[in-house]
């Protein structure tokens, strides 16, 4: 029953091949935007990979790392497990859904890795109950400035650093660091290494 409005054929014809040809030239332009945004992807990645393995100095003499995935590093740097530089490392869990005394009405922040944006983590799609915390001994509340990253699944390698105090689910790792490490750069250690992370996964 809706109603159209109708021109002519001709005019039909002519406003067919207007729009046909001004939407490949605009879907051109889309492709070639798209490439742009791929290589500036790539441009960034290997910008992070090289200031988080090479530093700032120029000068700066570089010896084998003896790792395979890093390559050379200024000689002055060390080699440590992440455990060795951060204060805690932790997980945490998800209660169930089904029982709705976990969610409604929650106060209290939790993070799915659906939330991690590779950039801060300033609010979640989700909230828990008191009920929640006090049920489930493996959820506890994160402070503001952790660094989160997807241990698994679909979002594995996704990263944020928490803007907020908040719980979070199984399959986020946090990590927290003292005053002796700068949180950003471990960031970006891990956002230049997501590729071996995650073939290290299983």
């Amino acid at each position: 029953n809706i109603y159209f409005f109708y021109p002519n054929i001709v005019e039909q014809k002519s406003i067919s091949k207007y729009l046909d040809d001004k939407t490949k030239k605009i879907d051109l332009l889309i492709s070639k935007i798209k490439q742009r945004i791929e290589l500036l992807k790539m441009q960034k990645r290997l910008l992070i990979r090289h200031y988080i393995t090479k530093g700032t100095d120029k000068n700066a003499e570089l010896i084998d790392s003896g790792l395979e995935w890093v390559g050379k590093i200024p000689k002055n740097w060390k080699i440590r497990k992440i455990n060795h530089v951060t204060t805690s490392i932790g997980s945490g869990s998800t209660p169930k859904s089904d029982n709705r005394s976990y969610y409604d009405n929650g106060k209290y922040n939790w993070l799915v890795t659906g939330d991690l944006n590779d950039g801060f983590i300033t609010k979640t799609s989700n909230k828990i109950s008191e009920k929640a915390l006090s049920d489930y001994t493996s959820l506890k509340i994160y402070e503001k400035n952790s660094l989160m990253i997807a241990m698994y699944g679909a979002t594995i390698g996704k990263l944020g650093i928490s803007k907020i105090e908040t719980s979070v689910n199984q399959a986020t790792c946090v990590l927290t660091f003292d005053k002796v490490n700068d949180l950003e750069f471990w960031f970006y250690v891990l956002l230049g290494h997501r590729e071996y992370i995650i073939s290290q996964g299983y």
